[in-house]
């Protein structure tokens, strides 16, 4: 289980206020984030190009990035 931190709901309810807002401006609609999802295919290709080929599953993601340590 993640860590909670007020900080980073803020934050990832800005982001998905942002992606909600913008998602049929894109120039596509992306079906993820069309359904209240979001689309982490970006954070994939980041993190294979910074050699970051360690992670299993999201929960992993959020382990490193997203809880306090």
């Amino acid at each position: 289980m993640l860590a909670q931190d007020e900080r980073l709901a803020e934050l990832w309810g800005e982001a998905k206020k942002l992606t909600d807002a913008n998602n049929a401006h894109a120039g596509y609609d992306n079906p993820s984030i069309a359904a209240g999802d979001f689309d982490f295919s970006d954070t994939v290709e980041a993190t294979w190009i910074f050699n970051m080929n360690d992670f299993n599953n999201v929960d992993d993601f959020f382990q490193v990035f997203a809880t306090k340590h």
